[in-house]
């Protein structure tokens, strides 16, 4: 696929997240202005799993700076990134936005689901604060220039990848595949947390 294709190809899907889909913003990688928000040592985007905590869970996160770090926010951030880290290596993504993290005795949520019924605004509150990014031309491995096409994240937890390929410049579907087993390390952190979803997607043509 040539870039141009593929950049079209990419800003299409993730605007049609954003206009349909639910998510809240789309980022950019290694073409994009400023520092990224994607930790590719821990495999989280810090900004949106901040966010997150900040607009739901904001008296839990103070307690556990306050009582667990000192009142130091930055070594609380820190400290939590790597712990969410090592709960997603350990127990794995799913158990994990379904359970979420318990750090220095303060448990924080990292997902809310849709509740049953509307007769609980602040359930339904919660569930609509979840933040929905997809992030183009994710740089997912430190230190190299690999990217993926397209990552899909909840509250800064990576759920899904895409690799797009365009048939016009004979590329397939089973490129796509062959380029997850052959050309993407499977040790890797942040692929080998996504592994319930990897998308391999090829544009559809139609002839007139």
């Amino acid at each position: 696929m040539t870039s141009a294709h593929e950049a079209a190809f990419e800003a299409h899907i993730a605007a049609w997240l954003v206009d349909h889909g639910g998510y809240r913003r789309v980022k950019v990688g290694p073409a994009g202005a400023g520092p990224s928000d994607f930790d590719g040592i821990a495999g989280v985007d810090t900004a949106d799993l901040f966010e997150f905590i900040a607009s739901t869970q904001g008296e839990q996160w103070d307690r556990l700076v306050d009582s667990g770090y000192g009142g130091d926010e930055t070594v609380a951030r820190a400290s939590f990134v790597q712990r969410l880290a090592s709960q997603l290596d350990k127990r794995g993504t799913v158990d994990v936005l379904q359970r979420g993290v318990v750090d220095r005795n303060v448990t924080l949520q990292l997902a809310f689901f849709r509740p049953a019924s509307g007769l609980t605004p602040e359930l339904a509150a919660l569930y609509e604060a979840n933040v929905l990014s997809v992030a183009r031309q994710l740089r997912y491995e430190p230190g190299t220039s690999k990217t993926i096409d397209l990552g899909l994240f909840v509250n800064g937890i990576p759920v899904a990848t895409a690799e797009l390929k365009n048939p016009l410049t004979g590329q397939s579907v089973e490129q796509a595949m062959l380029q997850y087993r052959k050309d993407r390390d499977p040790r890797n952190r942040t692929l080998k947390r996504v592994g319930m979803v990897h998308f391999a997607v090829a544009i559809r043509t139609r002839c007139r």
